[in-house]
């Protein structure tokens, strides 16, 4: 279609299309419009629409801009777009460049779409407005019970027993903050995590984290099991430690030997024609029952690791890097002897 000599048959053609169509000359004239497009014109922005007329003068700003790109070259779209008069309905534009010169603009109404999506952000906003003001005001009941429960442990007046009972209410308080603290780094991981993924080497990252949790846990021994000198690339951000250090910081808090042993081995697997780095971290705790084994990734699980969002965390994390994680028993068949926890990442390029 070219913009020149809309005759009778061309016009009826456009007329017969229900979404809204005009069409500018090279110059910002407009060369062609439709029925839909005169009727948007007449209700969501109080103008008879006329050939000849100076788009730049006579349009919605945002419909002007369109076209002009489009004239240029270069596509252009908007997405619940609102037309100058009209605040309650909203259109799905399109431009794009015709041939002879000039640019043709697509207006399709999506109100009701529209209408739906903002009022669900307005309620994920409302939620989000609840969840921010009902974990401030429990960590500051949790503060003053804290207090109460540490001037309490000061007081000599306590037998061993009143002593224990405090110690496992001081223990709940911290949990119950660890609990809100994990709930809010959900909320920013999923928002967040994967849109601004980065080439990082996986040894690094997991020399790195072995380190922090060998300084947190002394008496952790966590061994590499591959040289750390070559490099091994994923593409990820900053939120990949939380995936090695939450499963190393499990594997030694549910391992009841003085000693604590872990051990992590990487490897390059291939899945699905996909190349992936394979990283292993295998424990000597009290293992994890078949049935439960899947459970313990799910959002909110109580299972033997017991309750919150740590191992949620990690799975939403892989999932955003688009690898995978599972476990399996340490000695097949036997959950007893301890677990291998395994995360699968995409290899970046090397």
């Amino acid at each position: 279609m070219t913009c020149k000599g809309y005759g009778d048959g061309q016009q009826g053609l456009l007329d017969n299309i229900p979404a809204g169509i005009i069409i500018a000359d090279r110059h910002m004239k407009v060369a062609a419009f439709n029925n839909a497009w005169s009727e948007i014109c007449r209700e969501c922005m109080g103008k008879k629409m006329e050939r000849g007329a100076d788009i730049s003068a006579s349009m919605d700003e945002e419909v002007a801009k369109m076209l002009a790109q489009a004239i240029h070259g270069k596509k252009a779209e908007a997405s619940c777009h609102q037309l100058e008069k009209a605040k309650d309905r909203y259109f799905d534009l399109i431009a794009v460049p015709v041939m002879g010169g000039g640019a043709m603009l697509m207006a399709v109404e999506s109100t009701k779409r529209c209408q739906e999506m903002k009022a669900l952000e307005a309620a994920k906003s409302e939620a989000e407005f609840y969840v921010d003001l009902m974990s401030h005001d429990i960590r500051n009941f949790n503060q003053v019970t804290m207090g109460y429960i540490e001037l309490l442990q000061l007081s000599g007046a306590l037998s061993d027993v009143e002593r224990a009972y405090l110690e496992k209410a001081r223990k709940g308080v911290i949990d119950s903050n660890k609990l809100i603290d994990n709930i809010k780094k959900v909320r920013l991981i999923r928002q967040f995590a994967g849109k601004k993924l980065a080439r990082m080497d996986l040894c690094r990252i997991l020399v790195e984290d072995s380190r922090e949790v060998g300084g947190v846990f002394p008496k952790a021994r966590i061994s590499l099991g591959f040289d750390a000198k070559e490099p091994r690339y994923i593409m990820a951000d900053e939120y990949v430690h939380e995936i090695f250090r939450h499963i190393m910081e499990n594997a030694v808090k549910y391992d009841p030997h003085p000693e604590k042993l872990i051990d992590v081995t990487l490897k390059p697997v291939k899945r699905d024609g996909r190349d992936y780095w394979s990283v292993a971290i295998a424990d000597h705790g009290t293992g994890i029952p078949d049935e439960k084994k899947s459970a313990i990734f799910e959002r909110m699980s109580r299972t033997t690791r017991g309750a919150g969002v740590g191992l949620s965390i990690v799975s939403v994390i892989v999932g955003k890097y688009g690898g995978r994680i599972y476990v399996e028993d340490r000695v097949k068949g036997d959950p007893s002897q301890g677990s291998v926890f395994t995360v699968e990442l995409p290899r970046g390029s090397e």
